[in-house]
């Protein structure tokens, strides 16, 4: 069913190289004809893992997670989190965008002298 490639297993009926035993069994369910529904009343989706199944089902039963710094409601942590990151990526780029303008700006100066 799969052969090594080095450090990662390849699964021969799609090709798809993986680190480990377990991504390959993850994936190995994606092919797979079985789903796990959500039972929860008028949601009816469905699910190819179970630990999916089990992470969508808390965004029904924990109630919303609500951005600290503009107010946007997810229906997980991993959203919300995903979400923070692009204030603390914009942040990050402003820090240094502002640090290369003034050494950038400094060294030109003194360049000139």
């Amino acid at each position: 069913m799969e052969s090594s490639n080095g450090d990662q297993i390849q699964y021969e009926e799609c090709g798809v190289a993986l680190s480990c035993a377990y991504s390959l069994k993850r994936h190995m369910q994606l092919h797979s004809d079985s789903t796990y529904e959500c039972d929860y009343p008028e949601c009816g989706k469905t699910f190819k893992c179970n630990k999916s199944l089990q992470r969508h089902t808390r965004s029904h039963t924990d109630g919303p997670k609500v951005c600290s710094q503009c107010g946007k409601e997810f229906t997980t942590t991993y959203w919300l989190n995903k979400h923070k990151m692009r204030f603390t990526e914009a942040r990050h780029r402003s820090i240094h965008v502002r640090y290369v303008r003034s050494h950038v700006s400094r060294d030109t100066h003194f360049n000139n002298i």
